[in-house]
């Protein structure tokens, strides 16, 4: 299940897949103002008893002075668990852990990126539907960690480890693994100071 790491740039959306009766199908997103829809085309129309579901992927990692992130959270801000954890290959910045979002489902997407611990952090929600997987921008900030971590609203406070982990996994050097999962046995990461 490879996919490119980000489909449109400018909103800096994550790749989008949809699975119909166990067939991988790449959805192309499009952009409007902060929306990023996913069409699910008409070829794939789901039929009758079919299970329609978008895979979102944890992805990123850092460079020498540079890093992206994205890190998939649950509506309330929790680890959700991964359907697929990329474990062999090319792994330093790319895709890591692959979440399941079906049709009703909600879930938060966090983007970071840095430049010298300059970062941008961006949070979408994604609700599921049959038909496609509707992305909106809610929240976004600038500003070196100390200045992200005291923007954080109120309303946005459960998302605050999912925040931190993202600025983490922009900064992890060639990150290779998840950063913001439920995985049995656990992941560890290095400790960073700066956060």
């Amino acid at each position: 299940m490879t996919v490119q790491k980000q489909i449109v740039r400018h909103a800096e959306v994550p790749t989008i897949d949809v699975i119909i009766d166990d067939k991988l199908v790449t959805v192309k997103a499009q952009i409007r103002k902060n929306h990023a829809f996913a069409d699910v085309p008409e070829k794939a129309e789901p039929r009758a008893g079919d299970t329609v579901r978008y895979i979102v992927w944890e992805e990123g990692g850092g460079y020498s002075n540079t890093g992206d992130a994205t890190i998939i959270a649950g509506a309330d801000g929790s680890k959700l668990r991964p359907v697929y954890i990329r474990r062999s290959g090319h792994l330093a910045g790319k895709q890591h852990a692959a979440f399941a979002v079906r049709a009703g489902e909600e879930v938060v997407i966090i983007h970071a990126t840095h430049h010298r611990y300059d970062f941008r952090v961006r949070i979408y929600t994604a609700l599921a539907t049959e038909k496609k997987l509707e992305i909106k921008q809610i929240w976004d900030a600038e500003g070196d960690p100390a200045t992200i971590k005291a923007a954080i609203p109120e309303t946005m406070e459960k998302y605050r480890a999912a925040i931190i982990a993202a600025m983490k996994k922009a900064t992890c050097y060639h990150c290779r693994e998840p950063h913001y999962a439920d995985i049995a046995g656990g992941v560890t990461h290095p400790a960073y100071s700066l956060f």
